[in-house]
C-alpha cells in the first residue's frame, strides 16, 4: 500500500518506485538489483515481452530497457491552429514516400526494466545506457481514455487472449 501522497491521479511514477525500494529495505531487508515496471494501462503486453525486456538488459549489460511502438506517418506532423489552419512541420513539396524514411518509434509505457542504480543516480526510470524493445502496435495499446477499453477488448479477442 502506498501513502496517500503517492496515490493520486497525477502522482509521478518515480517517487512510487523510490517508495517501493525504501519499503523493501525497511521491512524485508531486501535491496533488488533490478526493477521491472509493468504499467497496468498496457494489458496486452504479455509475459513474453517482460521476459524479452529482462533478457535484453541482462545480455547487453545496459542500464535500462523501455518498450516502444512504431509511429505511423511520423514525418507528416504539424499542429492545428485556433482557426483550424494546418501548421505543418514539413514541406508539402518534399513529403516523399514512407518507405524512404527510417521507421521512428515512441515510448509506449508498457514495460521498463532498470537497474536499481539508475533510479538512485538519475531519479528516473531511464538513464545511462538505454535500450529499446520494439512491440507491434496492437500489443502496445495504452488505456488512458474510456474508449481505449473497448479497443483493448477487441484486440484481446482478435489476438486470442
Amino acid at each position: 500500500m502506498r501513502p496517500a501522497e503517492l496515490a493520486g491521479d497525477t502522482t509521478p511514477t518515480e517517487p512510487v518506485l523510490v517508495h517501493v525500494l525504501e519499503t523493501l529495505r525497511a521491512r524485508e531487508g531486501y535491496v533488488p538489483d533490478l526493477l521491472v515496471l509493468a504499467q497496468c494501462t498496457s494489458p496486452l503486453r504479455g509475459a513474453e515481452i517482460m521476459d524479452q525486456g529482462i533478457n535484453l538488459l541482462l545480455t547487453t549489460g545496459c542500464d535500462c530497457v523501455l518498450t516502444v511502438a512504431p509511429i505511423m506517418h511520423w514525418r507528416l506532423r504539424g499542429e492545428i491552429g485556433p482557426a483550424g489552419q494546418w501548421k505543418s512541420e514539413y514541406s508539402f513539396l518534399e513529403r516523399g514516400f514512407s518507405q524512404q524514411h527510417a521507421q521512428k518509434y515512441s515510448e509506449n509505457g508498457a514495460l521498463y526494466v532498470l537497474r536499481r542504480e539508475v533510479l538512485e543516480t538519475f531519479g528516473n526510470r531511464l538513464g545511462g545506457d538505454v535500450r529499446a524493445l520494439a512491440m507491434d502496435w496492437a500489443h502496445s495499446v495504452d488505456i488512458d481514455h474510456p474508449e481505449d477499453f473497448g479497443l483493448a477488448e477487441r484486440l484481446m479477442e482478435a489476438l486470442g487472449r
